[in-house]
């Protein structure tokens, strides 16, 4: 029962070596190891974005194409060059 309610409140656990007999608690112990893991892979996989550079706007030098396109500079950029 204490390590039950210890794994409701923790949220860093991630492995247990602990035999429970009990099938209500080994369900709650269960259901938070999963959730610690799934936290943890989520923690490692993608960058907070704390950790991303900021954002620049620039602007466009030049731009090389590989392939003509299908319609002419002119309707593509309605601006004006």
């Amino acid at each position: 029962e204490a390590i039950g309610q210890m794994m409701e409140n923790n949220e860093t656990i991630v492995k247990l070596g602990f035999d429970c007999d009990d099938a209500h608690w080994r369900n709650l112990i269960d259901r938070a190891l999963v959730r610690n893991n799934d936290s943890l892979r989520r923690r490692q996989q993608s960058p907070s974005a704390k950790e991303l550079p900021p954002a620049e706007e620039r602007t466009l030098g030049h731009l090389l194409l590989q392939v003509p396109p299908a319609w002419p500079a002119a309707e593509m950029v309605k601006d004006g060059i």
